[in-house]
């Protein structure tokens, strides 16, 4: 099935976005779990941060699949701002 739209953008740009989401965390791991809502995932180990992926990860594929790439682009960027 080709999609008709192209909601993750071109391969080098979601490389880019994967890169810079992964800077954030490494910048909030350390922060106070009371403030930084990426801190008390990561304190609150694995199965914490399983869970939340899997929540967002389900609100980005439904975007995919039924919604407008703007809808995408936000489910994409719950990932960056959690």
């Amino acid at each position: 099935m080709k999609l008709e739209h192209n909601p993750l953008g071109d391969a080098s740009s979601l490389a880019a976005a994967m890169s810079d989401l992964a800077n954030t965390i490494d910048a909030r791991a350390g922060a106070d779990p009371g403030s930084s809502w990426t801190a008390k995932l990561l304190a609150g180990g694995p199965s914490l941060c399983a869970k939340k992926l899997g929540e967002e990860g389900v609100e980005a594929a439904l975007a995919v699949a039924s919604e407008s790439d703007a809808a995408v682009t936000q489910e994409a960027a719950d990932w960056s701002t959690t």
